[in-house]
């Protein structure tokens, strides 16, 4: 079975690091893994809807009110980012990068509207998030936080280490020409993991997510 361990040594093979037995140990790249880790999972996650991270849960009901909306649900912890309600008679409704929302239960009879019937709002004491929508009993299908590498798909926790030997090889190696080096391998690892995740959900293949964009400008 796959450890965090081994990923994160994964990635400090590529950068020239040394090994560790354990994320807490006393050395410098235990400290720049520790600091950098969870921030990158969270990125890699939310930027594709994985399957290993999609869940659906119906939403717990709270007390606030809003002008705007009938509802205001609990916004679940393990929430990185929200792909849209859930209605058995709409199927699943997603948010587009160009801001419009599909949804329908077969792609034959999807249509697109310019604005969601939800939105992610504040509590009143303003101390959380509130998920508002005008749904009753609202279910909602999400990207979760999942820690647990062995969900991972084995591409994924590839890209994730190269993903995080980038996060970590200037603060460890100050090398320029080492971390353009890990871009492209990240990029292609980072595409291999799309397309094992489009096979394995029977999902057309994503053409590019925010990071692979944002490292080919």
């Amino acid at each position: 079975m796959a450890s965090q361990v081994e990923i994160v040594n994964l990635a400090l093979v590529q950068v020239g690091g040394k090994r560790l037995a354990s994320l807490t140990e006393a050395t410098e790249e235990a400290a720049v893994v520790s600091t950098v880790y969870d921030y990158e999972l969270d990125a890699m996650l939310s930027e594709h809807a994985w399957g290993f991270a999609t869940r659906t849960l119906i939403l717990a009901l709270t007390a606030d009110t809003y002008t705007e909306w009938d509802y205001a649900y609990a916004y679940p912890s393990d929430c990185l980012q929200v792909l849209g309600l859930v209605n058995e008679n709409t199927g699943a409704q997603v948010e587009y990068a160009d801001g419009t929302i599909r949804f329908a239960t077969d792609a034959a009879t999807a249509t697109t509207i310019s604005r969601p019937n939800w939105d992610i709002g504040v509590s009143n004491d303003g101390l959380s998030r509130r998920i508002l929508c005008n749904e009753e009993d609202a279910e909602i299908r999400y990207i979760a936080r999942v820690t647990d590498v062995n969900q991972w798909w084995p591409t994924f926790r590839t890209a994730f280490a190269f993903r995080l030997a980038i996060a970590i090889v200037m603060p460890l190696k100050n090398d320029p020409q080492k971390l353009q080096m890990l871009t492209e391998l990240y990029g292609m690892h980072m595409r291999a993991a799309l397309a094992a995740d489009a096979k394995q959900c029977n999902m057309p293949l994503p053409t590019s997510t925010p990071s692979i964009d944002a490292r080919n400008a």
